[in-house]
């Protein structure tokens, strides 16, 4: 366990499954976490969680707390910006559900701040929290395709954002 975080710590609970988990070089790691709620209305919690090599801390940025398919967000790391400042979640409405992105979340680790745009692949990071990536754009499934079913990524333009 490493230093700071004791199996007692607030945001580090017990009864908490690692699902996601990536090394930033020289600023700690980004772990994401699922566990039962203790309350029936809210089944499962998921926590996006930064150890901070700086303040040698864990810190909870973000927590769903899913109680359907039609509103869970699962979030899994996508990928981290080369200056090891944001990362990009994908949220899926289930564990295993790779194929069906609801939304892209960047959080930024400096601020602990956080934003959410529609589920974009492909995405890559540029400089200072900008980004380029392609709107995923849902259509109707044709008769022999099982859903859900979206426009060709090929066919759409790249779009740019930045985290602020």
């Amino acid at each position: 366990m490493p230093i700071g975080i004791a199996p007692n710590n607030d945001n580090l609970y017990n009864q908490e499954c690692p699902i996601s988990f990536r090394v930033i070089p020289k600023n700690g790691f980004i772990l994401v976490s699922w566990r039962e709620s203790t309350t029936k209305d809210l089944p499962w919690i998921f926590q996006i969680i930064h150890y901070s090599l700086s303040t040698q801390k864990a810190t909870t940025i973000v927590s769903y707390t899913n109680t359907s398919p039609d509103t869970s967000k699962v979030p899994s790391i996508n990928s981290i910006s080369s200056d090891n400042r944001y990362v990009a979640f994908s949220l899926y409405p289930c564990w295993g559900c790779e194929a069906l992105s609801k939304a892209t979340l960047f959080v930024d680790l400096q601020t602990k701040s956080y934003k959410e745009i529609v589920a974009s692949l492909p995405f890559t990071w540029g400089s200072n929290g900008s980004y380029t990536y392609k709107k995923l754009i849902s259509r109707t499934c044709g008769q022999n395709e099982m859903g859900p079913c979206t426009v060709d990524s090929d066919t759409l333009p790249l779009e740019t954002g930045s985290f602020y």
